[in-house]
């Protein structure tokens, strides 16, 4: 049996890229939704985009996501048993999952979006018409 791999996203992607555009690439790659892809890229932390990959598809993979911008990582998996426990408890604590936001927080971010933007056109007027 072949070594297998898991790939990780790392949380970073070159900061030229358009995340928009990305995210819809990104989707493609791992057979996702584009508003799940646009999570993993906006959240900056490690994800684990494929959990048993052989080599030459890992590779693959791997070459498709740092075209469009990721910086991505390779980590073979053990195929000892209590090895694989063990690198599993320790992947867990280093890769967070993506957590969904609360309802209270998005009506804050939205309040608050909101807000500062009647305030910014507010004092563009007040500019605008003080002259």
């Amino acid at each position: 049996m072949e070594n297998q791999f898991q790939i990780i996203y790392t949380g970073k992607f070159n900061s030229q890229l358009d995340i928009r555009n990305t995210s819809a690439q990104l989707a493609l790659i791992i057979n996702s939704t584009p508003e799940h892809a646009l999570a993993i890229l906006q959240s900056r932390q490690e994800a684990i985009l494929f959990d048993q990959v052989e080599l030459t598809k890992s590779l693959n993979l791997i070459s498709n996501l740092e075209q469009i911008g990721l910086v991505v990582i390779s980590v073979e998996k053990s195929t000892n048993l209590n090895n694989n426990l063990s690198n599993r408890v320790a992947n867990d604590k280093l890769i967070k999952p993506i957590k969904k936001l609360s309802n209270a927080y998005k009506k804050f971010i939205l309040y608050y979006t909101v807000i500062s933007t009647v305030i910014l056109i507010s004092f563009l007027i007040y500019l605008f018409l003080s002259n």
